[in-house]
C-alpha cells in the first residue's frame, strides 16, 4: 500500500469517526457513500482489444447509460455475462469464443458506475435492475454467466421474473 492511500484511508477514518461522535447523520451519509462506491478501475490497456469484434451500445437506465456488448447473430438466444463488483465487462471475455461456437448471441455489459457505464454510487439493487434493462433490451435472454455480485443480481432478477410471470 502506498503512503498517500496510507493517509487517504486514516483521513477517511478519523472523519468518519469524529463524525460518528459529533454529527451521526454524517457518519451515515459518509458510511452510505463508503459502501456503494466501487473502486477505482484498473483496467489493462490490452482491454480495448476485447471489443474489437463486438456491437458496442448503451443501455438507458435509471438516468444513465450502461455500456454494453453484443456477439453473434440477432436472432439466436442470448447468454448474459454480467461481472462482479469492482470488474468490467472485458473480465467475463473469455466466455465468448465458446459461447458463440454453442450457436449463442453474447452480451456483455458494464455495471452501473463500472467500467464506462455512468454513475459513481451503485448496490445491489442497482445491480438486479441494470441485469433487468440490458436483458430486456436485447431480449431473448436464455442463460446469464455472473461473478459474485454480479451472481447475486441475477439471482434477484430471476426471482423478480419469478414472480412476475
Amino acid at each position: 500500500m502506498s503512503m498517500s492511500s496510507s493517509l487517504h484511508r486514516i483521513s477517511t477514518n478519523v472523519r468518519f469517526l469524529t463524525g460518528a461522535l459529533l454529527l451521526p447523520e454524517y457518519a451515515a451519509a459518509l458510511a452510505e457513500r463508503l459502501f456503494l462506491t466501487p473502486p477505482a478501475p484498473r483496467l489493462p490497456q490490452t482491454t480495448f482489444f476485447d471489443f474489437l469484434d463486438a456491437r458496442s451500445s448503451y443501455v438507458e437506465y435509471r438516468g444513465r447509460t450502461l455500456a454494453t456488448w453484443r456477439w453473434g447473430p440477432l436472432e439466436a438466444p442470448a447468454v448474459l455475462l454480467a461481472h462482479g463488483w469492482g470488474g468490467h465487462a472485458a473480465q467475463m471475455r473469455g466466455f465468448v469464443p465458446r459461447l458463440l461456437a454453442e450457436g449463442f448471441r453474447v452480451i456483455a455489459y458494464d455495471q452501473p458506475a463500472h467500467g464506462l457505464s455512468e454513475g459513481r454510487l451503485t448496490g445491489l439493487p442497482d445491480f438486479a435492475g441494470a441485469l433487468a434493462a440490458v436483458a430486456a433490451h436485447h431480449g431473448n435472454v436464455r442463460h446469464a454467466i455472473a461473478h459474485s455480485l454480479g451472481g447475486v443480481a441475477a439471482a434477484i432478477s430471476l426471482s423478480r421474473v419469478s414472480r412476475r410471470g
